[in-house]
């Protein structure tokens, strides 16, 4: 299975200038764990909902401080293209539960680990 047959979109995305509340607030609504940063038409990183927990245990003002404060900015990427495997093993390599989809530099999508488990315990994913 390709990574394009799991992969969430539209992506949700905010700019680096957005208060982390806002954004957590749109990982709220679209019921995600990540959010990609732009800014302007760049991908600029992403913000995960760990580092929104980060933010609150060192009690920072989620109003005050920036997404592009706290983002990821040297992202890691998969290909649409790519087997689920490959996207897994990426993820688990590096520690990550979210990975960007690009397709010639072009944002297409994004690939949680819950995305890639749902594809090997089907059953369990989905009870949730």
């Amino acid at each position: 299975m390709q990574v394009r047959n799991l992969m969430k979109q539209p992506v949700v995305s905010v700019g680096q200038d957005q208060s982390v509340r806002e954004a957590a607030q749109q990982m709220q609504t679209h019921v995600i764990g990540s959010v990609v940063v732009t800014d302007g038409e760049r991908l600029a990183g992403i913000l995960t909902e760990r580092d929104v927990l980060h933010a609150v245990a060192e009690n920072r003002d989620l109003d005050q401080t920036t997404v592009g404060e706290l983002m990821t900015k040297n992202l890691i990427t998969a290909g649409s293209n790519w087997d689920v495997v490959v996207a897994a093993s990426v993820m688990t390599t590096n520690r990550i539960r979210h990975l960007i989809v690009q397709d010639r530099e072009q944002l297409v999508g994004v690939i949680s680990l819950r995305d890639v488990l749902s594809v090997y315990l089907p059953e369990q994913v989905h009870e949730q």
